[in-house]
């Protein structure tokens, strides 16, 4: 009787030690608090969104909505004791020379500056930066990277939405449901094939995925979209 005690309680402590380490890597709760906003979960990833609702983007005679094209976010992975970090930051052209020497200054790694959009005022661009180390240093490194930008750091007030949208026919079409979140439409479409950086698979919250989003427009203007595709390589 004794015996079968041991092994029941050697077996349980297997049980609980991995849960107990996978409690502590989903603890973002010190990252978080940099920032003074929550971030979303999926596994062993953290990302935390920053849309520049202080940019008024238009194209032609259509405004870009935050969450259409112009949100940061910025993504975190365990990694053993180790924490990887990389991100996309939305700029205005003149915050560009401001927010390469102050990821410089912090000891971060900047991977892509473009263009997501065309023909867009006030011009816009998309830089993609990566890091690792501790999370809640790294996540303070990018709160100062931030603080050279307008970005606001707070919650984003809901649009002012006149009418539920009706997405049935786009749904139809695409043959699913996407992600309804006020008058936007958000679609992601996973590569079959794995995409890896330093030998790490990318998790598809990091965006490696073909990203549809659609805006409903008021009535009689037309239906506003944009397409994010990753390249083969």
């Amino acid at each position: 009787m004794r015996t079968k005690f041991i092994h029941a309680a050697i077996i349980g402590a297997f049980i609980v030690a991995p849960l107990h380490l996978l409690a502590q890597q989903n603890d973002w709760s010190g990252v978080e608090n940099v920032f003074g906003k929550k971030g979303t979960v999926q596994g062993n990833v953290f990302k935390i969104t920053f849309p520049r609702s202080d940019l008024k983007v238009t194209i032609g005679d259509f405004p870009v909505a935050p969450g259409l094209a112009l949100t940061s976010w910025i993504g975190f992975m365990t990694m053993g004791n180790n924490t990887m970090m990389m991100g996309d930051l939305v700029m205005r052209d003149s915050e560009v020379s401001s927010v390469i020497s102050k990821l410089m200054s912090e000891g971060l790694s900047i991977t892509a500056l473009h263009n997501h959009l065309i023909n867009e005022t006030p011009a816009v661009k998309y830089m993609h930066f990566s890091g690792n180390g501790d999370a809640v240093k790294l996540a303070r490194e990018m709160k100062a990277v931030l603080a050279t930008t307008g970005t606001p750091l707070t919650a984003m007030q809901p649009e002012t939405q006149t009418a539920k949208p009706d997405w049935s026919k786009v749904e139809a079409i695409l043959g699913n449901s996407g992600k309804a979140k006020g008058n936007l439409l958000q679609y992601g479409f996973p590569r079959n094939e794995k995409l890896t950086e330093s030998g790490m698979e990318i998790p598809h919250l990091w965006e490696p995925l073909q990203a549809l989003i659609f805006k409903w427009m008021a009535a009689g203007q037309q239906l506003q979209a944009i397409l994010f595709c990753w390249p083969r390589k």
